[in-house]
C-alpha cells in the first residue's frame, strides 16, 4: 500500500513540474509578441487590404470586398509627406525592369 502511494506522489510531482515548466516556457514566449502587436496596431493610423490597395480606411478592421484582415499601410519610414501610391525602386531593380523617368 504504502509502495503505491509514492508512486502516485512521484506522479503527481512531475505532473505539476512539468506543468510549471510548459506555463514558463510557452507564457514568456507568447506575451512578447501580443504586446509588440497591440502596440502596432495603435501606431497606424490608415488600413488598408493587401488584395485592394485602393481600400483606405482609418481603423482595424475587414476588408469590404474580400473580408481579409486589414493591414497598416506603412509609409517606409521615409516621412509623413508621401504619396501611398508612390512606387519606390532601388537602382537595381529600375534598372532590371527598364523603367525611365523623367
Amino acid at each position: 500500500m504504502k509502495i503505491k502511494a509514492n508512486q502516485y506522489t512521484k506522479y503527481i510531482l512531475f505532473l505539476i513540474v512539468g506543468l510549471f515548466l510548459g506555463w514558463l516556457f510557452f507564457s514568456s514566449s507568447g506575451g512578447d509578441a501580443a504586446k509588440g502587436n497591440k502596440t502596432e496596431k495603435k501606431e497606424a493610423e490608415v488600413w488598408t487590404c493587401s488584395m485592394h490597395p485602393q481600400i483606405k480606411v482609418d481603423k482595424f478592421g475587414k476588408c469590404p470586398l474580400c473580408g481579409m484582415d486589414l493591414i497598416p499601410l506603412s509609409t517606409s519610414g521615409s516621412g509623413s509627406g508621401i504619396d501611398p501610391d508612390e512606387i519606390h525602386f532601388t537602382k537595381e531593380a529600375a534598372m532590371l525592369s527598364n523603367v525611365m523617368t523623367t
